[in-house]
C-alpha cells in the first residue's frame, strides 16, 4: 500500500503543516478539530459500548487504554512535518464528541489511509460519510495526496458502505489477513485516486451551481 506523493517544495510543506495544528474542519452539522486531552471521557463512553468492539482487537476497554488513544491522536498534532491528522468528530447540535476521523501517512511522501469510527447512537445518519468527505478534500487539497486508500474487515458492511458511498473503488480482499479473537479475518481494500475524487467533486459543485 505504498506510493509516491506529488513532489512540492519541501519548505512549503513544512510551513503547511506547522499551520494545521489545531486546526478545524468545518462541515454542515460537524466539526472535526485536533484532539484535546479531556475529550478520553467520551471517547471511553461509546469505546465501551460492546457493539464497538465487534471488530476491534479488544473485548472490553478501560480509562488507561482510552486515554492512551487519545494520547496518540494529540502526540501525532506536534509531530514535523505532521503527517497523521486523526480528528474528532464534535456534532454541532449537541457540542458532543461522536467519534473520529482521519488521514494517516508513514512519511510525507508515502502511504495515506483513511480511517474513522462513530459513537453506534449517531449510526445511520450520514455523519460518518459527511466527516470522511470533509477529510477527504483536506487530504487531496491541502496535502496534496494522490490518492487515498482505507481497509476495513470484509464482515463490517456498514464500513465498507461508508466507503463505496465517499466514492473508493474496491479493490481486493486479502484473505485470512488478519487475526482477531483467536481467528482469522478477511480484510477488503478500497482506493480513491485524486482525479476520480476531482471529478465527482466538481460535478457535485456544478450541479448545485445549476439548482442556485
Amino acid at each position: 500500500m505504498f506510493f509516491p506523493f506529488s513532489k512540492r517544495n519541501p519548505q512549503n510543506q513544512n510551513n503547511l503543516h506547522n499551520r494545521s495544528k489545531g486546526m478545524i474542519l468545518p462541515t454542515p452539522r460537524l466539526i472535526l478539530r485536533d484532539f484535546e486531552a479531556n475529550d478520553w471521557n467520551r471517547v471511553f463512553e461509546y469505546q465501551s459500548e460492546p457493539e464497538y468492539a465487534r471488530f476491534n482487537s479488544w473485548n472490553q476497554r478501560t480509562a488507561k487504554d482510552v486515554k492512551a488513544f487519545v494520547n496518540r491522536f494529540i502526540d501525532w498534532q506536534y509531530e514535523t512535518p505532521r503527517t497523521r491528522y486523526q480528528l474528532a468528530i464534535v456534532l454541532r447540535s449537541e457540542q458532543k464528541v461522536i467519534g473520529n476521523c482521519g488521514v494517516r501517512s508513514t512519511s510525507p511522501w508515502n502511504d495515506a489511509e483513511i480511517g474513522f469510527e462513530l459513537d453506534r447512537q449517531y449510526w445511520h445518519q450520514g455523519y460518518a460519510t459527511e466527516a470522511a468527505n470533509a477529510v477527504l478534500e483536506f487530504a487531496f487539497t491541502r496535502l496534496n495526496l494522490p490518492q487515498v486508500r482505507a481497509h476495513c474487515v470484509s464482515e463490517n458492511l456498514a464500513s465498507a458502505a461508508v466507503l463505496r458511498r465517499l466514492g473508493m473503488t474496491f479493490e481486493k480482499t486479502d484473505r485470512n489477513s488478519l487475526w482477531m479473537k483467536d481467528q482469522w479475518w478477511n480484510t477488503d481494500h478500497f482506493v480513491l485516486p485524486r482525479t476520480s475524487w476531482e471529478r465527482s467533486f466538481r460535478g457535485e459543485h456544478a450541479g448545485r451551481a445549476q439548482m442556485q
